[in-house]
C-alpha cells in the first residue's frame, strides 16, 4: 500500500506518467499477496492514469476488471470510484446519457456511505460533469443523474459493464 500511496500522491499532483509505474508495481504486489481487497483500488488508479494519458482502451479494461472485483467483494467505495472512472470514459466518448446515469449511481453510493471525494476524484467528477453538460445540457444531465441514482446496484453495474447507452 505504501507504493500505491506514492502513486496516489503523483495522481493527485497530475503527474500521471510518474504515477502509472507506481500503480503497476502496487498492483503486482497486491496480486502476488492475494490482496483482492485492494486490487480493485489499484485498478481504479491505473485506469485513472490511462484515462488522463489518453489510453481509453486500457482505462476501460482496468475499470471494468476493478468493478467486477469490487462488486464481488461488496466494496461499495471502490465500486463508486470505478463507476466515476467509467462515467468519465463514457463522457469522453460522447455518451452523455450513460455518463450521467453512472455519475448518479456513483454519487448515491458515496452519499449512502457518508464518503467524500478525494482531490483527484473530485477533479475527475467535475470534469466529467462539465463534459456531460456540453453533450446534453444541464437539464438533461440532471435528469440522467436522477435516473442513475434510482437504479439498483446490479443494474448500475450491468450498465457500466455493457458496451452501449
Amino acid at each position: 500500500m505504501a507504493v500505491n500511496n506514492l502513486g496516489d500522491l503523483e495522481l493527485t499532483r497530475g503527474e500521471y506518467e510518474r504515477a502509472r509505474p507506481l500503480f503497476e508495481e502496487s498492483l503486482g504486489l497486491l496480486r502476488a499477496r492475494g490482496d483482492t481487497a485492494n486490487v480493485a483500488r489499484a485498478l481504479f488508479n491505473l485506469g485513472a492514469c490511462e484515462l488522463q494519458l489518453g489510453g481509453d482502451e486500457m482505462a476501460e479494461a482496468y475499470f471494468k476488471e476493478g468493478l467486477g472485483l469490487a462488486r464481488d467483494a461488496g466494496d461499495q467505495e471502490d465500486l463508486a470510484w470505478l463507476l466515476e472512472g467509467l462515467a468519465a470514459l463514457a463522457a469522453s466518448r460522447g455518451r452523455g446519457e450513460r455518463a450521467g446515469m453512472i455519475l448518479g449511481a456513483a454519487s448515491a453510493l458515496l452519499e449512502a456511505m457518508g464518503a467524500d471525494y478525494k482531490p483527484f476524484e473530485r477533479r475527475l467528477r467535475e470534469g466529467t460533469e462539465q463534459a456531460t453538460v456540453a453533450l446534453l445540457g444541464e437539464a438533461a444531465l440532471a435528469a440522467a443523474i436522477t435516473r442513475g441514482r434510482e437504479l439498483a446496484l446490479g443494474d448500475v453495474v450491468e450498465l457500466a459493464l455493457s458496451g452501449g447507452d
